[in-house]
């Protein structure tokens, strides 16, 4: 016999209890956030449908045009968050960075003066792309309305390329963006129901399933 002493195989310890519940709760608090966050979207539409219809000198456009410059990041963070899920998440992904250099854009052409045209006709066009990638990603989504991923499409050249040529175009859109995003609102009200808190009994269950 050998004098080598023998190999003991200890068990993989079971996660714990209160690991399982904490993942339970932060999920049901980023679905909650998620459900509250997404209604940004109807109200950066709305925003963005005043800043369209009244006059820019005037003061209330202005507050309209701040509101809307806030609420559109936060509006498309949301729904790529309601997007990250489903089919779909990648697109969403990819029109949250769009979005983004947008506003990057857009922001350059307001303080720059020899290349306004050229910044602001940038910008347009990375938000026209912007909300393309979202419709589409709504669409590929299998679970989201397939008339609000429409609703975006048709808002996408409005909003964004077809405001750097007429000014008006972009409260069209704005109203388009308005009925797709409360679409989306209240799909995702229902579709992300609060989490519950499992009890130990199932997650002890899940765990000696998971380890047998």
């Amino acid at each position: 016999m050998s004098d080598r002493p023998a190999l003991r195989i200890q068990p993989r310890p079971a996660p714990r209890d209160d690991l399982v519940d904490t993942d339970a709760a932060w999920a049901g608090t980023l679905r909650r956030f998620t459900r509250m966050a997404v209604w940004t979207l109807p109200a950066y539409a709305l925003a963005l449908f005043v800043t369209g219809v009244l006059e820019p000198p005037r003061l209330d456009s202005l507050i309209a045009t701040a509101v809307a410059a806030w609420l559109g990041p936060v509006a498309m963070v949301a729904l790529t968050a309601l997007l990250a899920g489903v089919r779909g998440r990648h697109l969403a992904l990819a029109g949250l960075l769009a979005g983004l250099a947008a506003g990057g854009l857009l922001f350059a052409a307001a303080g720059e003066s020899l290349y306004a045209r050229q910044l602001e006709f940038a910008g347009g066009a990375a938000l026209t792309l912007a909300w393309l990638l979202y419709g589409v990603a709504v669409l590929a989504s299998r679970v989201l309305g397939r008339a609000d991923g429409a609703l975006l499409l048709i808002a996408a050249p409005l909003l964004g390329i077809g405001g750097a040529y007429f000014e008006r175009l972009p409260a069209i859109g704005a109203l388009l963006l308005l009925a797709g995003g409360l679409g989306l609102a209240w799909t995702a009200t229902r579709l992300l129901p609060g989490a519950t808190k499992p009890s130990k009994t199932k997650a002890r269950a899940a765990q000696s399933r998971a380890w047998s």
